[in-house]
């Protein structure tokens, strides 16, 4: 394929984008694309909230172990046989 910038050949014919002008290759426009749709759904995340952790409360339970906040479910059956 010709490569025009953006200009008509002779036949008229007039290719426009960064592919078909010669300046991204697909897998490039294909990468960067990607990239922006990643980027576009954490930006839609952070501002609805959707599928965001909120606050210490919705910590995976390992972490709120590690970080002291709550004891694991084993600590809990062996306090109820002791108490």
């Amino acid at each position: 394929m010709p490569k025009s910038d953006g200009q008509p050949d002779k036949l008229g014919a007039r290719y426009e984008g960064d592919v078909l002008s010669g300046k991204l290759t697909v897998d490039d426009a294909l990468a960067l694309q990607k990239a922006e749709q990643a980027a576009h759904a954490i930006r839609t995340q952070m501002r609805t909230g959707v599928g965001c952790v909120r606050g210490p409360e919705e910590y995976d339970p390992v972490l709120r172990y590690h970080l002291g906040m709550d004891k694991a479910y084993y600590f809990k059956k062996d306090e109820e046989k002791s108490g």
